[in-house]
């Protein structure tokens, strides 16, 4: 891809080409936000193991972790973690969704903006609002 683009002047400037491209930089960025979410999650959730269920935890699994194993007397929050995980999950899906729609409708600007200098400037700044 990156050869083409650097020997062809003409090819640069294809439309499959062009698409594939804006498609595969977003699905990259959506993989990243996927992985940002998973780490908030084990943040939010690993605290609310008690006592008598850390055990079960994944900071219980790590000889060296963020996380120490909680005092005697800390109660476990199964319902807290129950929530933080369905809320991470929510979000996940919310972005995920959003991320696709946003993607395929600046690629659908992005292929448009060869012929008119307006369409291009519209689609740089919707680039920086989003």
């Amino acid at each position: 891809m990156y050869v083409i683009n650097k020997l062809s002047y003409v090819q640069r400037f294809r439309v499959g080409l062009v698409r594939y491209t804006q498609v595969t930089l977003s699905m990259g960025y959506l993989g990243l936000l996927h992985d940002v979410i998973a780490i908030l999650r084990c943040v939010l959730v690993n605290p609310t193991y008690g006592s008598i269920m850390y055990y079960q935890s994944p900071a219980a699994q790590n000889k060296e972790g963020f996380y120490g194993a909680p005092a005697a007397d800390v109660p476990d929050r199964k319902r807290l973690r129950s929530q933080c995980r369905k809320m991470m999950g929510a979000l996940q899906m919310q972005l995920f969704i959003g991320g696709i729609v946003l993607a395929a409708y600046g690629n659908s600007l992005y292929s448009q903006d060869f012929d008119d200098q307006h369409k291009a400037d519209v689609t740089a700044v919707l680039r920086q609002v989003f």
